[in-house]
């Protein structure tokens, strides 16, 4: 009896002690993981139609996914659109990540082939596809 318990314990505990955790590293925040997963998403364009007052820009999301996107649309559940101007996207954060804000920049000319998306931090002057992210709480 004491055998067949001891194999219990032995095949029970092995998936645990596979992967330990390492206590030098912070567990990543939902709100982390949030704004991780918006570096990789990409704006490409907007679309202004004639003869409407509603706009449209297109994302590419992380792998080659892209979708339409307006005003008070939600990308994922907590991020919703809130701003969609002529060179610029921004949406607010809802959830973990309450009060604050994520957008995307297009800089350059009309056909500028020197837009590669590459992304700058807040601090510095605007780049290339500049994505930043604010918090609005103080």
């Amino acid at each position: 009896m004491k055998v067949v318990s001891w194999m219990l314990l032995a095949v029970l505990s092995a998936p645990l002690q596979a992967l330990p955790r390492n206590p030098f590293l912070l567990p990543a925040s939902p709100c982390e993981a949030l704004l991780k997963r918006l570096d990789s998403w990409q704006l490409r364009g907007v679309f202004y139609p004639t003869g409407s007052a509603e706009s449209i820009a297109l994302m590419q999301f992380s792998g080659k996914r892209w979708q339409r996107v307006k005003e008070g649309l939600f990308l994922e559940p907590d991020v919703q659109v809130t701003t969609l101007l002529e060179r610029q996207l921004r949406v607010s954060l809802k959830g973990a990540c309450e009060g604050r804000y994520y957008h995307w920049k297009i800089q350059g000319g009309i056909n500028d082939k020197a837009y590669r998306g590459k992304r700058t931090d807040t601090d510095v002057p605007d780049g290339a596809g500049e994505r930043s992210r604010y918090s609005d709480v103080r």
